[in-house]
């Protein structure tokens, strides 16, 4: 690699604001966001996938999100967060041709063809597998089979297969990924919350709370599903605390005893 910018194409199965699907959503984000930082130009392909509830958009449309352009390709069907893009081809033929992919997930339609798409092309390609390259939980036979044939060239074609932890890199290596194409990078995070700050007066106004009143500090936080629910307790010694049920575009607060 030279030190000259470089044009960049990530393919993801959804992508901001599909807040819904959890830790590879903001993952991705970050990633792409430190990328155009540094001065590459990107381009996302994804579906329209927003939440499960909702119906996904069926028509395609272009947006930028944080310096990037992000393809945003009509999603007809889905189960999960695979969405169906049939028009994911058509894309591919407008997009300026780039001089490294990122496939950024696993036995979804959208890195499938894109990763076929840059075998044909003769693009190298990165793939990142989330954690999801040993067949696990529901259909593991089924996932296994297709590992096998539909999804073989993904893994075998990369140029390096990437992981966020030494275990995830063990796992990848014990399914027959050479050692020497594994590769562990971090996730990365948006910058953190200053808990020690005072907080909004919209927030304190709502929970009942004076202006010079002890902030509150995270005490406790567990994941149910996609879905965190953050508990917060006042450090002022007030025996109630408050549950915050962050949501894909709303937060839900609750008091109690």
């Amino acid at each position: 690699m030279t030190g000259r910018p470089l044009r960049i194409l990530l393919a993801s199965p959804a992508y901001w604001p599909a807040r819904a699907f959890g830790g590879p959503v903001v993952v991705a984000r970050e990633l792409i966001g430190r990328l155009v930082g540094r001065g590459h130009v990107v381009d996302v392909v994804t579906t329209t996938l927003v939440d499960l509830g909702s119906r996904p958009a069926a028509r395609s449309y272009v947006a930028t999100v944080d310096g990037a352009t992000v393809h945003y390709i009509g999603t007809p069907l889905h189960y999960r967060w695979m969405g169906i893009t049939p028009t994911l081809p058509l894309a591919f033929r407008r997009l300026l041709r780039p001089d490294v992919a990122h496939i950024f997930g696993f036995r979804d339609p959208v890195t499938t063809l894109t990763a076929a798409w840059c075998r044909l092309r003769r693009i190298p390609y990165v793939f990142e597998p989330l954690g999801m390259f040993r067949p696990r939980l529901r259909k593991v036979w089924l996932k296994g089979a297709l590992d096998a044939s539909l999804y073989r060239g993904v893994a075998s074609s990369a140029a390096f297969v990437v992981c966020s932890s030494p275990r995830e890199r063990d796992d990848v290596i014990a399914c027959g990924v050479a050692a020497e194409r594994v590769r562990v990078r971090g996730n990365g995070f948006p910058e953190p919350v200053d808990l020690t700050a005072p907080l909004g007066s919209d927030l304190r106004a709502s929970l009942g709370l004076a202006p010079t009143r002890a902030s509150c500090s995270t005490s406790a936080a567990s994941l149910r599903g996609r879905e965190s629910n953050i508990c917060l307790r006042s450090r002022a010694g007030c025996p109630r605390f408050t549950s915050c049920s962050p949501g894909p575009t709303t937060a839900t607060v609750s008091r109690r005893s």
